[in-house]
């Protein structure tokens, strides 16, 4: 961890001194991203002192454990298949409503079973249409669920 908190603060004076030059955004960008991955690394130490003492790198190094610590609570959701903790349905009661309405939102994306066509449209946060599948089926359900858990969004995405 210590060779990461020494990373992160040599790219902070880097860009301090492209400061002095008006060149040092990507600096400070670069500086926070390691930053956080050292506080993805090491998701119960404590902020490293090379990284308290400037605001910016701390908050990134504490955002990095944040984002550990969640991805560790979706995977221990995901395989005790507890599909309530994660705010979803259940595979199978979102083919139940799939099925029985032919439409479930879930997370700002639309899904909806076409029969005329035996196509499962989805329809993105930001618009986008794509298929999901043919006929709704509970093996694709929970892929796309567990997708979903983990922050994947289907389709073009502007980020």
């Amino acid at each position: 961890m210590i060779e990461q908190a020494i990373h992160a603060r040599a790219e902070w004076a880097f860009a301090h001194i492209a400061s002095l030059i008006s060149r040092a955004s990507v600096g400070y960008e670069r500086a926070r991203v390691l930053a956080e991955r050292a506080g993805n690394d090491n998701q119960d130490a404590p902020c490293p002192t090379l990284l308290a003492d400037i605001a910016e790198l701390a908050e990134s190094f504490d955002a990095g454990q944040a984002h550990t610590r969640d991805a560790d609570r979706v995977e221990s959701a995901l395989l005790a298949s507890d599909w309530q903790a994660l705010g979803l349905p259940t595979p199978t009661a979102l083919l139940a409503q799939l099925l029985a309405s032919g439409s479930y939102s879930i997370d700002g994306t639309l899904l909806t079973w076409e029969r005329d066509l035996e196509v499962t449209w989805y329809t993105n946060a930001y618009g986008i249409d794509g298929a999901l599948c043919g006929r709704p089926d509970l093996a694709v359900l929970q892929r796309f669920l567990t997708d979903t858990a983990r922050g994947i969004e289907y389709g073009p995405v502007p980020h």
